[in-house]
């Protein structure tokens, strides 16, 4: 049996962790039992709409960032 690993919440916005209890819950099956080992919920709308303009407002910041320094930013 493998421990059960529920994260800490099941999106990741703006740099924070955001559950949404209006989403469809999603159980992680562990494949080798079947066992549930975490379970998260699918993003509603207004979720989806939070990430998007999150998105949108980091996208200026991002792209006037050297190509050199994205790639650091992205190996962390």
């Amino acid at each position: 049996m493998i421990a059960k690993a529920q994260p800490t919440a099941s999106h990741f916005i703006n740099g924070a962790y955001v559950d949404d209890p209006a989403g469809d819950a999603i159980d992680c099956i562990y494949p080798a039992d079947g066992s549930t080992v975490a379970s998260l919920n699918a993003a509603s709308p207004a979720t989806v709409e939070a990430a998007l303009a999150a998105a949108e407002a980091a996208r200026k910041g991002w792209a006037a960032t050297p190509g050199t320094e994205r790639g650091r930013i992205l190996r962390r």
